[in-house]
Protein backbone atom coordinates (compact mmCIF):
# COMPACT_ATOMS: atom_id res chain seq x y z
CA UNK A 1 0.00 0.00 0.00
CA UNK A 2 3.12 2.17 0.95
CA UNK A 3 4.42 2.34 -2.42
CA UNK A 4 0.67 2.54 -4.30
CA UNK A 5 0.99 5.93 -2.32
CA UNK A 6 4.42 6.94 -3.25
CA UNK A 7 3.17 6.40 -7.02
CA UNK A 8 0.22 8.22 -7.04
CA UNK A 9 2.53 11.44 -5.18
CA UNK A 10 4.94 11.18 -7.70
CA UNK A 11 2.02 11.44 -10.43
CA UNK A 12 0.29 14.06 -8.27
CA UNK A 13 3.54 15.79 -8.44
CA UNK A 14 4.27 15.37 -12.33
CA UNK A 15 0.55 16.34 -12.86
CA UNK A 16 1.41 19.83 -11.21
CA UNK A 17 4.75 20.21 -12.84
CA UNK A 18 3.05 19.40 -16.51
CA UNK A 19 0.57 22.18 -15.27
CA UNK A 20 2.98 24.87 -14.80
CA UNK A 21 5.04 24.15 -18.09
CA UNK A 22 1.75 24.62 -20.17
CA UNK A 23 1.20 27.99 -18.51
CA UNK A 24 3.03 30.79 -20.29
CA UNK A 25 3.13 34.10 -18.93
CA UNK A 26 1.24 37.25 -21.13
CA UNK A 27 3.27 40.46 -22.14
CA UNK A 28 1.55 43.05 -23.96
CA UNK A 29 3.52 45.24 -26.54
CA UNK A 30 3.74 48.59 -25.09
CA UNK A 31 4.00 50.23 -28.42
CA UNK A 32 0.63 48.53 -29.11
CA UNK A 33 -2.18 51.19 -29.96
CA UNK A 34 -4.43 51.60 -27.91
CA UNK A 35 -8.42 52.97 -28.71
CA UNK A 36 -10.17 55.07 -27.28
CA UNK A 37 -13.73 54.69 -25.36
CA UNK A 38 -15.62 55.54 -28.01
CA UNK A 39 -13.85 53.47 -30.61
CA UNK A 40 -14.16 50.25 -28.33
CA UNK A 41 -18.47 50.70 -28.17
CA UNK A 42 -18.65 50.90 -31.98
CA UNK A 43 -16.69 47.95 -32.13
CA UNK A 44 -18.78 46.56 -29.86
CA UNK A 45 -21.74 47.24 -31.96
CA UNK A 46 -20.31 45.88 -35.23
CA UNK A 47 -19.18 42.57 -33.66
CA UNK A 48 -22.46 42.33 -30.88
CA UNK A 49 -23.89 40.14 -33.98
CA UNK A 50 -21.14 37.53 -33.71
CA UNK A 51 -21.18 36.89 -29.98
CA UNK A 52 -24.36 34.90 -29.97
CA UNK A 53 -23.83 31.73 -32.03
CA UNK A 54 -23.47 27.95 -31.65
CA UNK A 55 -20.62 25.66 -32.56
CA UNK A 56 -20.68 22.10 -33.12
CA UNK A 57 -17.48 19.83 -33.21
CA UNK A 58 -17.39 15.73 -33.61
CA UNK A 59 -14.10 13.54 -33.78
CA UNK A 60 -14.47 9.47 -34.60
CA UNK A 61 -10.97 7.77 -34.28
CA UNK A 62 -10.92 4.01 -35.22
CA UNK A 63 -7.19 2.29 -34.41
CA UNK A 64 -5.77 -1.28 -33.72
CA UNK A 65 -3.08 -1.01 -31.08
CA UNK A 66 -1.01 -3.12 -29.50
CA UNK A 67 -1.27 -2.51 -25.95
CA UNK A 68 -0.15 -3.28 -22.13
CA UNK A 69 -1.42 -3.11 -18.83
CA UNK A 70 -0.28 -3.41 -15.26
CA UNK A 71 -2.41 -3.35 -12.17
CA UNK A 72 0.31 -2.89 -9.87
CA UNK A 73 4.52 -3.21 -9.74
CA UNK A 74 4.23 -7.00 -9.27
CA UNK A 75 2.58 -7.48 -12.14
CA UNK A 76 4.40 -7.86 -15.90
CA UNK A 77 2.33 -6.02 -18.31
CA UNK A 78 1.29 -8.35 -21.50
CA UNK A 79 1.32 -7.09 -25.23
CA UNK A 80 -1.79 -7.50 -26.56
CA UNK A 81 -3.28 -6.41 -30.00
CA UNK A 82 -7.14 -4.38 -29.23
CA UNK A 83 -9.39 -2.56 -31.66
CA UNK A 84 -10.67 0.54 -30.51
CA UNK A 85 -13.04 3.30 -31.07
CA UNK A 86 -13.47 7.20 -29.93
CA UNK A 87 -16.68 9.13 -30.59
CA UNK A 88 -16.15 12.72 -28.98
CA UNK A 89 -19.30 15.27 -29.79
CA UNK A 90 -19.25 19.05 -28.20
CA UNK A 91 -22.30 21.54 -28.67
CA UNK A 92 -21.35 24.85 -27.62
CA UNK A 93 -23.32 28.09 -27.39
CA UNK A 94 -21.90 31.56 -26.68
CA UNK A 95 -23.79 34.75 -25.37
CA UNK A 96 -22.58 37.64 -24.55
CA UNK A 97 -20.40 37.07 -21.13
CA UNK A 98 -21.86 33.61 -20.96
CA UNK A 99 -21.14 30.42 -22.70
CA UNK A 100 -22.88 26.93 -22.20
CA UNK A 101 -21.16 23.85 -23.56
CA UNK A 102 -21.76 19.78 -24.18
CA UNK A 103 -19.78 17.54 -24.38
CA UNK A 104 -20.18 13.70 -25.23
CA UNK A 105 -17.69 10.87 -24.95
CA UNK A 106 -17.77 7.56 -25.50
CA UNK A 107 -14.34 5.07 -25.23
CA UNK A 108 -14.50 1.25 -26.24
CA UNK A 109 -11.63 -1.10 -26.80
CA UNK A 110 -11.50 -4.80 -26.80
CA UNK A 111 -8.26 -7.12 -27.39
CA UNK A 112 -8.42 -9.25 -29.87
CA UNK A 113 -7.34 -12.84 -28.91
CA UNK A 114 -6.05 -15.78 -30.50
CA UNK A 115 -9.28 -17.48 -31.11
CA UNK A 116 -11.13 -14.79 -32.99
CA UNK A 117 -12.77 -13.91 -29.86
CA UNK A 118 -12.89 -10.59 -28.22
CA UNK A 119 -11.87 -9.67 -24.48
CA UNK A 120 -13.31 -5.75 -23.41
CA UNK A 121 -10.90 -3.68 -22.40
CA UNK A 122 -11.66 -0.10 -21.71
CA UNK A 123 -15.57 1.30 -21.76
CA UNK A 124 -16.35 4.79 -20.64
CA UNK A 125 -19.22 6.79 -21.56
CA UNK A 126 -19.17 10.81 -20.04
CA UNK A 127 -21.50 13.38 -20.23
CA UNK A 128 -20.48 16.85 -18.99
CA UNK A 129 -22.32 20.02 -19.19
CA UNK A 130 -20.54 23.72 -18.08
CA UNK A 131 -21.62 26.64 -17.94
CA UNK A 132 -18.98 29.91 -17.69
CA UNK A 133 -19.22 33.88 -17.02
CA UNK A 134 -16.39 36.31 -17.85
CA UNK A 135 -14.55 38.13 -15.67
CA UNK A 136 -12.51 41.32 -15.89
CA UNK A 137 -9.64 39.12 -16.27
CA UNK A 138 -9.44 37.23 -20.01
CA UNK A 139 -8.27 34.00 -18.95
CA UNK A 140 -10.22 33.62 -15.68
CA UNK A 141 -13.97 32.36 -15.91
CA UNK A 142 -16.50 31.48 -13.15
CA UNK A 143 -17.63 28.26 -14.17
CA UNK A 144 -20.17 25.56 -12.75
CA UNK A 145 -20.40 21.92 -14.16
CA UNK A 146 -21.95 18.83 -13.99
CA UNK A 147 -20.03 15.41 -15.45
CA UNK A 148 -21.89 11.81 -15.89
CA UNK A 149 -19.28 8.92 -16.05
CA UNK A 150 -20.54 4.99 -16.64
CA UNK A 151 -19.94 2.36 -18.33
CA UNK A 152 -21.93 0.56 -21.08
CA UNK A 153 -21.38 -3.15 -20.89
CA UNK A 154 -21.17 -5.07 -17.95
CA UNK A 155 -17.64 -6.16 -16.77
CA UNK A 156 -16.45 -9.71 -15.64
CA UNK A 157 -13.87 -10.26 -13.17
CA UNK A 158 -10.91 -11.99 -13.87
CA UNK A 159 -12.16 -13.90 -16.79
CA UNK A 160 -15.07 -14.94 -14.92
CA UNK A 161 -18.90 -14.98 -15.34
CA UNK A 162 -19.25 -12.90 -11.98
CA UNK A 163 -20.33 -9.63 -13.34
CA UNK A 164 -18.42 -6.91 -11.33
CA UNK A 165 -19.66 -3.93 -12.68
CA UNK A 166 -22.43 -2.85 -15.12
CA UNK A 167 -24.46 0.00 -16.97
CA UNK A 168 -24.68 2.54 -14.41
CA UNK A 169 -23.29 -0.10 -11.57
CA UNK A 170 -21.18 1.92 -10.42
CA UNK A 171 -21.69 5.20 -11.89
CA UNK A 172 -20.56 8.65 -10.64
CA UNK A 173 -21.49 12.34 -11.57
CA UNK A 174 -19.41 15.33 -10.10
CA UNK A 175 -20.98 18.64 -9.49
CA UNK A 176 -18.11 21.59 -9.43
CA UNK A 177 -18.01 25.35 -9.00
CA UNK A 178 -15.12 27.38 -8.99
CA UNK A 179 -13.22 29.14 -11.89
CA UNK A 180 -11.85 28.08 -15.05
CA UNK A 181 -8.74 29.35 -16.23
CA UNK A 182 -8.05 29.31 -20.25
CA UNK A 183 -4.38 28.46 -21.28
CA UNK A 184 -1.95 30.31 -23.61
CA UNK A 185 -1.69 26.81 -25.44
CA UNK A 186 -5.32 25.06 -26.24
CA UNK A 187 -6.16 23.89 -23.14
CA UNK A 188 -8.16 24.83 -19.83
CA UNK A 189 -7.86 24.35 -15.89
CA UNK A 190 -11.12 23.76 -13.95
CA UNK A 191 -10.55 24.31 -10.57
CA UNK A 192 -13.61 23.42 -8.49
CA UNK A 193 -13.43 25.01 -5.22
CA UNK A 194 -16.47 23.57 -4.14
CA UNK A 195 -17.45 20.11 -5.61
CA UNK A 196 -19.98 17.33 -4.64
CA UNK A 197 -19.42 13.78 -6.19
CA UNK A 198 -22.43 11.59 -5.98
CA UNK A 199 -21.46 7.95 -6.19
CA UNK A 200 -24.38 5.07 -6.74
CA UNK A 201 -24.89 1.41 -7.92
CA UNK A 202 -27.96 0.41 -10.24
CA UNK A 203 -28.19 -3.04 -10.04
CA UNK A 204 -28.45 -3.58 -6.46
CA UNK A 205 -28.26 -7.73 -7.24
CA UNK A 206 -24.27 -7.54 -7.87
CA UNK A 207 -24.20 -7.08 -4.07
CA UNK A 208 -25.56 -10.81 -4.12
CA UNK A 209 -23.52 -12.07 -6.68
CA UNK A 210 -20.38 -10.74 -4.55
CA UNK A 211 -21.94 -11.74 -1.41
CA UNK A 212 -20.61 -8.20 0.27
CA UNK A 213 -22.02 -5.26 1.82
CA UNK A 214 -20.17 -2.87 0.06
CA UNK A 215 -19.12 -2.88 -3.58
CA UNK A 216 -16.79 0.07 -4.99
CA UNK A 217 -17.04 1.87 -2.27
CA UNK A 218 -20.23 2.11 -1.75
CA UNK A 219 -22.72 0.64 1.30
CA UNK A 220 -25.44 -1.76 0.15
CA UNK A 221 -27.98 -0.37 2.63
CA UNK A 222 -28.27 3.18 0.78
CA UNK A 223 -26.82 1.97 -2.36
CA UNK A 224 -25.49 5.77 -3.14
CA UNK A 225 -21.99 7.53 -1.49
CA UNK A 226 -22.00 11.02 -1.49
CA UNK A 227 -18.90 13.23 -0.71
CA UNK A 228 -18.04 16.96 -0.91
CA UNK A 229 -14.38 17.91 -1.64
CA UNK A 230 -12.20 19.87 -4.19
CA UNK A 231 -11.81 19.01 -7.96
CA UNK A 232 -9.41 20.42 -10.89
CA UNK A 233 -9.89 18.96 -14.44
CA UNK A 234 -7.18 19.91 -17.21
CA UNK A 235 -7.42 19.24 -21.02
CA UNK A 236 -4.97 21.02 -23.25
CA UNK A 237 -3.45 20.43 -27.01
CA UNK A 238 0.50 21.43 -27.57
CA UNK A 239 2.05 21.29 -30.88
CA UNK A 240 5.48 20.16 -31.14
CA UNK A 241 6.16 20.22 -34.57
CA UNK A 242 3.78 20.63 -38.02
CA UNK A 243 2.49 16.67 -37.44
CA UNK A 244 2.71 15.95 -33.89
CA UNK A 245 0.96 17.35 -30.94
CA UNK A 246 0.91 16.23 -27.42
CA UNK A 247 -2.58 15.82 -25.56
CA UNK A 248 -3.36 15.74 -22.07
CA UNK A 249 -7.12 15.21 -19.90
CA UNK A 250 -6.33 15.17 -16.44
CA UNK A 251 -9.12 14.72 -13.60
CA UNK A 252 -8.35 14.93 -9.60
CA UNK A 253 -10.60 14.88 -6.81
CA UNK A 254 -9.87 15.29 -3.26
CA UNK A 255 -12.67 13.94 -0.68
CA UNK A 256 -13.00 15.89 2.31
CA UNK A 257 -14.67 12.49 3.97
CA UNK A 258 -11.65 10.78 3.36
CA UNK A 259 -8.18 12.93 3.72
CA UNK A 260 -5.55 11.43 1.94
CA UNK A 261 -4.53 10.50 -1.59
CA UNK A 262 -6.56 11.84 -4.11
CA UNK A 263 -8.62 9.66 -7.21
CA UNK A 264 -6.04 10.46 -10.18
CA UNK A 265 -6.92 9.88 -13.64
CA UNK A 266 -4.11 11.15 -16.44
CA UNK A 267 -4.41 10.66 -19.97
CA UNK A 268 -1.09 12.05 -22.07
CA UNK A 269 -1.37 11.18 -25.86
CA UNK A 270 1.26 11.60 -28.43
CA UNK A 271 -0.30 12.15 -32.30
CA UNK A 272 1.22 12.00 -35.28
CA UNK A 273 -0.84 12.78 -38.31
CA UNK A 274 0.26 11.34 -41.81
CA UNK A 275 -2.46 13.05 -43.92
CA UNK A 276 -5.87 14.11 -43.60
CA UNK A 277 -7.23 10.74 -41.99
CA UNK A 278 -4.42 8.90 -41.06
CA UNK A 279 -2.66 9.20 -37.30
CA UNK A 280 -0.10 7.09 -35.32
CA UNK A 281 -0.69 7.46 -31.30
CA UNK A 282 1.38 6.58 -28.51
CA UNK A 283 -0.99 6.69 -24.92
CA UNK A 284 -0.90 6.39 -21.76
CA UNK A 285 -3.27 6.17 -18.93
CA UNK A 286 -2.75 6.42 -15.30
CA UNK A 287 -5.33 5.71 -12.74
CA UNK A 288 -5.78 5.31 -9.40
CA UNK A 289 -8.89 4.66 -6.96
CA UNK A 290 -8.91 3.96 -3.74
CA UNK A 291 -12.73 2.49 -3.71
CA UNK A 292 -10.70 -0.59 -6.32
CA UNK A 293 -8.05 -3.27 -5.44
CA UNK A 294 -5.58 -2.71 -6.49
CA UNK A 295 -6.09 0.81 -6.25
CA UNK A 296 -3.67 1.99 -9.14
CA UNK A 297 -3.61 0.80 -13.04
CA UNK A 298 -1.29 1.87 -15.68
CA UNK A 299 -1.53 1.05 -19.50
CA UNK A 300 0.21 2.36 -22.62
CA UNK A 301 -0.51 1.39 -26.76
CA UNK A 302 0.69 2.53 -30.10
CA UNK A 303 -2.34 2.71 -32.51
CA UNK A 304 -2.73 3.16 -35.91
CA UNK A 305 -5.86 4.34 -37.24
CA UNK A 306 -8.16 6.37 -38.82
CA UNK A 307 -9.29 9.67 -37.86
CA UNK A 308 -12.60 11.76 -38.80
CA UNK A 309 -12.92 15.48 -37.50
CA UNK A 310 -15.83 17.79 -38.57
CA UNK A 311 -15.61 21.30 -37.03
Amino acid sequence: MVVFLRRSQICICLFIASLGLSLHAQTEDPCKYIPTETEKKSEVKKDSSKISKWKFVQKHQFDFAFNGNSRNETSKAVCKLSASSRLAFELKYNHNKTSIEANFSDELSANVLFDSTFEKQNDLVRIKITAEQNTPKENFKKSASAQLSTQKLPTKKNGSSIIESALLSPAEVILAFGMNIKLNTKGSVECGIGSLKLSWIDQKSLYDLHQTQELHGIPRSKSHKLEGGISIQSQWQKPITKNITWENKSLVFSSFNKPGVPNLELRNDFLLKSGKSLQTAIRSIYTYNKTKWPPSSFGGEIALGIMLNKD
